[in-house]
């Protein structure tokens, strides 16, 4: 039942309200009153405000409500790198990742009519529907206890699904067999009415179906049924990334969530012979806030794009995060629900075997040294620019805590000499910068080093009860208990892994006899023990020289001093790619007395 949203509007004051100023009404318990509870209002100034309240469906008059704002009640935003005019950081005052737009989208619902088959009818069975997965495919639905696998998860940025099942009604045969473009659907029930279920539509890609015999099995793979998601198309877009992307996915029928205000990236955005699917990953590559931030997207279960600054989802504050437990049915008999919130906490403490918190398993990954073998420590970036005659040089690094409680993961402790020499140089060969935004070269190498610096540290953990308070790019708090403490580790948590993560993946499993989830945890560092904390010297801040990374004009008689193509050296090998995907090697063989170009020889790979 919808008991609507509360609405929180300006009536006076000198200066605008900003954060989340909607909120559903929702019932936490059976006989409590809807409520809505708002966090991260903010004011951008000083003084006395008059703010009304009210509901979208006028279950109760507007009321108006008095509020001095003080200095710790609003934020200066910072100035923006590298820029003559003062801009402003549009990291923006959204603190979490909240619904900006509705899908449009609608799943017909799923209608079932009672067969009079046994003494209660199928009562027995709809009363407990979508507690175990429910197939829906041409008016038939495919029980769950004759489903052996199901696999739901994501690939790049869409939802996929693939199910194992036997087709005891003989549905698939004849024709009823799948065609070109067809669907079928999966619902998923939450066991909360204060948590989304799932209930999406998949379009068939793969139908394989087995030999012939008694328990014939098939199996199905699908991806999200989305309106011209993957239809190509020639479009033009003006505006930061922000308003394109919540634009696209408005003409398509999904839901858009953020935790951003705007970006600071405002162009057009020319989308050439490309489908949306691939026009949307273009776009968050390029997108730019601040040099403080890096940008990620998805589009999940319940058809909403979800366009993330993952720096400010790292940054904020979950001591105080709760969740429904969703596990057993003796959970979800419980009517108040208010019984059933727990801290919001992964752990493999074994006491907490029954909650839909509890990990059964998992895997620790250190892929650091890998990454940075591969990949080094920062990046030096270079482009030359057509249009303006000139080179780009840009030296990018990944963003770190401060170390004071975590061990940052560039090079060994105390010793900055590899790290300072284990740098890369990634040639990304000429562009034009007639219609982009002044951060967009730098903005590729940004966003793409700190989302694989971001997973240095992996865990895969197995929930046998699913939880469905989870979703990804997710902040949580993940406590790794030691089965005993030793001589060696006298600590019964694990210092290192335990702490604070970022949800990569959730992926939805059923085996034919429960619904579990595998789930990917990553982070940048390690954690350190209390008495690494306590003993560890005073961190020193050191104020971080920003280099200025849009170059100016160089024109081909000025003096440079010292020349734009003095960065590169005879010898040095780079990777290029064109603007048709094609990959060449370039070896630099000249650097020419103009101070600007380079001559190389291209061979294709």
């Amino acid at each position: 039942m919808s008991y609507g949203k509360i609405i929180i509007t300006k009536k006076s004051g000198p200066g605008d309200l900003t954060g989340i100023t909607e909120m559903d009404l929702v019932k936490i318990g059976a006989n409590s009153n809807p409520s809505a509870l708002f966090e991260g209002l903010q004011f951008n100034k000083e003084g006395d405000y008059v703010l009304t309240i009210s509901d979208t469906l006028n279950l109760f008059e507007p009321v108006e409500l008095k509020i001095t704002a003080i200095k710790d009640d609003f934020v200066e935003q910072e100035e923006s790198r590298n820029t003559d005019n003062v801009e402003k950081k549009n990291e923006g005052s959204r603190p979490i990742i909240a619904q900006i737009d509705k899908p449009t989208i609608v799943v017909p619902p799923i209608k079932m009519d009672q067969d009079g088959t046994g003494p209660q009818g199928q009562s027995n069975y709809t009363q407990g529907m979508g507690y175990t997965p429910l197939l829906w495919f041409k008016s038939f639905a495919i029980e769950e206890r004759y489903i052996k696998l199901l696999r739901l998860y994501h690939v790049g940025i869409v939802p996929k699904i693939k199910v194992v099942f036997e087709d005891n009604k003989e549905i698939l045969k004849g024709e009823a067999t799948p065609t070109n473009d067809d669907t079928f659907d999966l619902f998923l029930n939450s066991t909360s009415e204060n948590l989304k279920s799932i209930h999406a539509s998949f379009k068939i890609e793969k139908f394989l179906q087995g030999p012939n015999e008694p328990d014939q099995k098939y199996i199905i793979e699908g991806i999200l049924n989305v309106p011209d998601l993957y239809v190509e198309n020639n479009n033009t877009y003006k505006g930061t990334s922000f308003e394109v992307l919540r634009k696209i996915c408005t003409e398509m029928g999904l839901g858009f969530n953020s935790n951003i205000t705007n970006t600071n990236d405002d162009m057009s955005w020319l989308n050439i012979n490309s489908n949306p699917n691939d026009f949307i990953k273009s776009i968050i590559s390029r997108s730019y806030i601040s040099d403080d931030t890096f940008t990620a997207g998805y589009i999940d279960y319940y058809y909403c794009f979800n366009y993330i600054d993952v720096e400010k989802e790292l940054n904020r504050d979950i001591s105080k995060d709760v969740g429904i437990d969703t596990s057993g049915l003796s959970e979800q008999s419980i009517k108040d629900e208010t019984e059933r919130i727990k801290p919001l906490i992964l752990t493999t403490d074994k006491s907490q075997s029954s909650s839909s918190n509890y990990i059964s398993k998992y895997v620790k990954i250190n892929n650091s040294s890998k990454k940075s073998l591969k990949n080094g420590y920062s990046t030096i970036t270079k482009t030359y620019d057509r249009i303006n005659k000139q080179f780009l040089v840009f030296e990018v690094d990944s963003l770190t805590s401060d170390g004071s409680e975590s061990i940052i993961l560039k090079g060994a402790q105390n010793d900055n000499k590899y790290k300072n020499e284990n740098v890369k140089h990634d040639f990304i060969g000429k562009l034009d910068t007639d219609n982009t935004h002044q951060n967009f070269n730098y903005a590729v190498t940004q966003n793409e080093i700190n989302l694989n610096k971001l997973s240095n540290i992996t865990i895969d953990v197995d929930l046998p009860n699913a939880n469905w308070n989870l979703y990804k790019f997710q902040k949580i708090n993940v406590q790794i208990v030691n089965e005993s403490s030793t001589i060696t580790n006298p600590d019964i948590i694990d210092r290192r892994y335990s702490g604070d993560y970022i949800i990569e993946d959730i992926e939805y499993i059923w085996d034919g006899n429960a619904m579990s989830q595998k789930v990917r945890l990553i982070r940048r560092e390690l954690g350190k023990t209390p008495e690494e904390i306590k003993n560890s010297p005073p961190f020193e801040s050191v104020e971080e020289e920003k280099e200025i990374n849009f170059n100016p004009i160089v024109g081909t008689t000025s003096v440079i001093s010292p020349a734009p193509n003095s960065v590169y050296n005879i010898g040095e090998v780079y990777l290029v790619q064109d603007v048709e995907g094609n990959r060449y090697e370039l070896n630099i063989t000249e650097i020419l007395p103009n101070g600007i170009e380079v001559n190389g020889v291209l061979k294709k790979l």
